[in-house]
């Protein structure tokens, strides 16, 4: 018959086992939902927030994912523009960006504080997208790319979470994206983000750390 002890140490290794089970399957990532309109006195998206959704993903050394999904939008409602931001700690013109499914952008230019959303920031990254035709970035509809870096330092998906930098206006967000025509009138508007999703990684050092802090007052009690 197992001891006391031994019970407990066997517990406390399967947690340390399964919290770095996690860590190892779970990619980091990043989601930003947009779900603020702050172009006033433009009218909301006329679907549920958030409108538009970002993830960003780890997909292998110095590699991220990003899906970028329109599934709060309805009607005839499109994306016409999405800005993002990046680390400054890193060197932007070494990002490189490949289409792989969904709407492809007619462009994706980086520059350092160049885009501005309705003159409420100035965003590092943006992706243009069709106002008609097959590269029109449609309600229900998702575009993935994968970004790649080359340069010092290392991308992941925490590299895109990252304020707007000043710029007039209602504030400043991770991401911002232009919607066109909402309601018959078809008007444009501009949305940002109130919160973003953390990366799953951070939950699973957790695990790991509670097990080993209740080993260690275990311990300390015998």
């Amino acid at each position: 018959m197992k001891t006391k002890t031994s019970i407990i140490l066997s517990l406390f290794a399967f947690a340390i086992i399964f919290g770095l089970s996690v860590v190892g399957q779970a990619n980091a990532q990043v989601i930003i939902p947009l779900d603020v309109e702050f172009s006033n006195p433009d009218p909301d998206p006329q679907g549920t927030p958030p409108w538009a959704t970002a993830m960003f993903v780890d997909n292998g050394p110095n590699k991220v994912q990003l899906t970028m999904s329109t599934s709060g939008l309805t009607g005839n409602e499109f994306i016409g523009e999405w800005l993002f931001n990046f680390d400054p700690s890193l060197t932007l013109a070494n990002l490189s960006f490949s289409y792989m499914n969904g709407t492809n952008a007619t462009s994706v230019t980086a520059s350092t504080d160049y885009y501005r959303a309705d003159g409420d920031g100035n965003y590092d990254i943006q992706f243009l997208f069709q106002n008609s035709g097959t590269a029109r970035f449609e309600a229900g509809e998702i575009s993935i790319y994968d970004i790649s870096y080359n340069g010092p330092g290392i991308l992941s998906a925490s590299s895109f979470n990252f304020l707007s930098t000043e710029g007039g206006g209602q504030g400043t967000y991770h991401s911002a994206a232009q919607v066109q025509g909402i309601t018959a009138n078809d008007y444009s508007g501009w949305i940002g983000n109130t919160t973003i999703v953390p990366e799953p990684v951070s939950s699973a050092l957790f695990i790991v750390g509670a097990a080993t802090l209740g080993f260690r007052r275990f311990r300390k009690k015998k």
